[in-house]
């Protein structure tokens, strides 16, 4: 490894690591509460864990475990410190932008164009802010960015079984991944034909060694087959006629649907929450059935929160995101440069970009079932950092051509 490797990477280090001591007293989302949002849930559950040795879900089955395990880990050493869980996440961010600099190698010829797809990503705005928080995306985000890089460069068998694997705890972290998997396993099979298929079994092999006893277990707790977590509510939470794109503090006692005038906890009460959760469900698809107009209307509000660089999914928070308005102007450029620049090379590697743009088009089939906000697109984040480095590359190229 050079000097200058050396250098770029102690630097990338030490910022993601020194934010993570220091996140509490510069994030004013922290500073009010520095187990902000979901955080609150997830330290919760990983303490209730680690000293008790049970999984307590707190904020009802809508929460993958694999974040939480791991945060339970770190609390058993560490004792309950979320400082702890903070370093972890730097450390799990350090993971992403390595991944990020390989998986660009892919696409560059030339070694800085990867080392500049990587330094974005280690100071995107967003990126170091997660580390702060202590959120099921700090694991999602290595996860996702290794497990494709393992399917654009694996050979061996033992290797699909392990991205395999690495796919099934990115769904025990992220339970709405879950359709990454046959899509990765669809992809094997249109890149190597007939020789994809025993590469997609292996793939899914893995995943089913990972899952399977999780979703074993909660068949055996709840006597229903969960799988891995569940919407319902939170479907219903973002899709009623008091929607606002995002997730109101409280949902309102009762709700106006086709008509009728429902009390939403009463109509989906069960002593099973599994029950409960899936007639949330009911719920939420029988207003988007009977207001189409009104469900089109919401879908624009999720895309604008969506394509806000501080959209925040909380009304109350949003204050402080409209403050930094003029940022969104920057946030368009980077996403419309970066889509550009992914687009623009899909025919010289549909496989890779393929995947990149799967994954995007999964994003925003999640953020229209559910909510917007600028954290919805994180997973697909570090990839587009290299489409941005694509698209840079190629107007270097054009102006390189007209002089």
């Amino acid at each position: 490894m050079s000097r200058r490797a050396v250098l770029f990477w102690s630097i990338v280090a030490l910022i993601r690591l020194i934010y993570a001591l220091i996140a509490p007293q510069i994030d004013p989302f922290l500073q009010k509460d520095p187990l902000h949002g979901d955080a609150k849930f997830h330290d919760e559950m990983a303490w209730i864990l680690s000293s008790e040795g049970r999984l307590e879900f707190t904020k009802g089955l809508q929460v993958a475990p694999g974040y939480v395990w791991l945060l339970a880990g770190v609390y058993s050493l560490a004792g309950h410190t979320p400082m702890a869980a903070r370093l972890l996440n730097a450390l799990l961010g350090l993971l992403t932008i390595a991944g990020v600099y390989l998986c660009a190698r892919r696409f560059f010829k030339q070694e800085k164009w990867a080392y500049w797809a990587a330094g974005l990503c280690a100071l995107h705005p967003q990126l170091i802010l997660l580390s702060g928080w202590l959120y099921t995306e700090n694991l999602a985000l290595p996860l996702i960015v290794w497990c494709f890089y393992g399917l654009w460069t694996a050979q061996k068998t033992y290797q699909w079984v392990l991205i395999g694997l690495g796919l099934g705890l990115l769904c025990l972290t992220r339970a709405n991944f879950l359709p990454l998997l046959p899509l990765s396993m669809l992809a094997l099979v249109w890149r190597f034909r007939k020789a994809g298929v025993p590469r997609a079994a292996l793939l899914f092999l893995g995943a089913v060694l990972m899952i399977a006893p999780y979703l074993g277990y909660l068949q055996k707790r709840f006597d229903r087959f969960v799988p891995i977590a569940l919407g319902g509510y939170v479907f219903f939470w973002a899709n009623n006629p008091a929607a606002d794109g995002g997730f109101l503090p409280e949902l309102p006692e009762t709700v106006e649907i086709a008509g009728e005038t429902i009390d939403h906890r009463a109509w989906t009460s069960s002593e099973n929450p599994v029950d409960r959760d899936r007639r949330y469900m009911q719920l939420g698809l029988k207003w988007i059935s009977s207001e189409p107009a009104s469900y089109l209307h919401l879908a624009v509000k999720k895309a604008a929160l969506s394509l806000s660089a501080f959209g925040l999914q909380n009304p109350n928070h949003r204050l402080a995101g409209s403050l930094l308005r003029a940022g969104d102007i920057l946030y368009w450029l980077f996403l419309a440069l970066a889509a550009w620049g992914l687009f623009s090379n899909l025919r010289a590697q549909p496989f890779e970009l393929g995947l990149i743009l799967g994954l995007w088009a999964l994003v925003w089939v999640l953020i229209f079932a559910y909510a917007g906000g600028a954290r919805t697109q994180l997973p697909v984040m570090p990839f587009l950092c290299i489409g941005l480095v694509l698209g840079l590359q190629r107007l270097h190229s054009m102006r390189q051509g007209r002089n």
